[in-house]
């Protein structure tokens, strides 16, 4: 039988945890189950919340550590689940009762080793309506998946499930990287596939701090941190894929950027990748990364030592 494990990353969530707890118990499908809760240096009361109202699971998991970030959170959970298929989550989501089912037809069937679905926002999300089709719709690979993980998909909005084969330490996870979603699609799809499934299978309301965190300059600044970490270590990435990199992360710094008016340094960058002119691309990217500079983006803290 497949065992799924839940990952849960925590972080000061003690609202949000009675709907996410009973989502997760009515999730649909004949598999097993592993939960697994990291705890990011809450400080209002989740970590115990959690170990109260989880103490009857079976194959659960809480871990605590100090804070690092969403991101870090989620390696850590991924480090310790043991499940046949993962499925990511913050702990202040709903997901779709239907979503472990659907997400294991999908991964079973081989069409993605890694799948990207979009996450909605509601007022209520126990209540939530999830509109469910005759048939789960297909799993949309791109023609060219590493261009599109590179200048399109995945949106901050997406959350992520994958096959545990997918997991790879140290790789598949930035640890530089603040949001959990964002890195780990550019390094599964160098061996892997990964692909999208265009049906809301978690919501969670607008102010919730899962919520906030994606917003404004930080999606699009860890964005273009995790293309340009992933650039700037693999030299050997064809030319033409460093190239799209560079011009959408130009394009996105511009657009951070344009209260410093049309002569800012970002429009001349982002000009001279329209232009094709010759550019150290890692020194590019990391140029651009400036435009957020004045903006309140969360860093994860350098290793110790």
């Amino acid at each position: 039988m497949t065992q799924v494990s839940y990952i849960v990353t925590v972080d000061n969530q003690l609202p949000y945890l009675e709907a996410m707890l009973a989502s997760l118990r009515a999730q649909e499908g004949d598999h097993s189950r592993e939960y697994v809760f990291v705890d990011d240096g809450s400080e209002d009361g989740s970590f115990d919340a959690l170990i109260q109202r989880t103490r009857t699971w079976p194959r659960t998991l809480l871990i605590q550590q100090r804070r690092q970030g969403p991101g870090a959170a989620a390696l850590a959970g991924a480090k310790a689940a043991t499940g046949d298929i993962w499925i990511f989550l913050d702990a202040d989501v709903v997901l779709n009762p239907a979503a472990t089912r659907i997400g294991h037809e999908a991964l079973k069937s081989g069409a993605a080793d890694m799948i990207l679905f979009p996450h909605g926002i509601a007022p209520a999300p126990l209540s939530y309506d999830f509109e469910m089709p005759p048939a789960a719709p297909a799993v949309r690979v791109a023609d060219d998946p590493l261009l599109a993980l590179l200048t399109e998909f995945p949106a901050p909005h997406r959350r992520m499930m994958m096959r545990r084969a997918v997991f790879r330490d140290p790789g598949l996870f930035d640890p530089g990287v603040y949001l959990p979603e964002v890195a780990p699609p550019l390094y599964a799809a160098l061996t892997h596939t990964v692909g999208i499934l265009d049906m809301v299978l978690s919501v969670g309301r607008a102010d919730a701090p899962s919520a906030l965190r994606r917003r404004g300059g930080q999606a699009e600044y860890d964005r273009s941190l995790a293309v340009a970490h992933f650039v700037t270590a693999r030299p050997d990435l064809p030319r033409r894929l460093r190239a799209a990199a560079l011009r959408v992360a130009a394009r996105r710094s511009w657009e951070a950027g344009r209260k410093a008016g049309l002569t800012s340094r970002f429009f001349w960058l982002y000009l001279k990748t329209l232009l094709g002119w010759p550019m150290d691309v890692p020194a590019a990217l990391k140029e651009s990364l400036a435009a957020w500079d004045a903006d309140a983006i969360r860093r994860p803290p350098p290793p110790k030592g």
